[in-house]
């Protein structure tokens, strides 16, 4: 594995490495595939409360969030595990994708 780097830098000592200029568009190539898979991932999720914020924006005083959760879960029938509306985040809480509320808008 070693030999992989050597065109690209020298192992100094104790896990230090010595870069030469040719691992710069390594790095920038590197750098915006990153940026390009992280573009993918930037559509706005919503949290129940966010949900109801933007419900409430929308002229729905009333709206809350044990309504929405009767709503999902009841009303529209939704899976959280098994559903292209939303989906768990790092945290393992379930968000809300933002033309879910296209739907929820039409239902109410």
């Amino acid at each position: 594995m070693l030999q992989k780097f050597v065109k690209i830098g020298v192992y100094v000592t104790n896990n230090q490495w010595m870069w030469y200029e040719n691992w710069i568009p390594v790095i920038e190539k590197h750098c915006q595939e990153l940026q390009a898979n992280m573009d993918c991932q930037t559509e706005k999720a919503y949290y129940p409360k966010d949900v109801v914020e933007e419900m409430k924006k929308n002229g729905y005083s009333r709206f809350n969030t044990w309504w929405f959760n009767e709503l999902w879960e009841y009303e529209l029938q939704i899976d959280k595990d098994n559903t292209d509306y939303g989906y768990y985040d790092k945290y393992h809480r379930f968000v809300w994708k933002e033309f879910f509320l296209l739907l929820v808008c039409e239902f109410c």
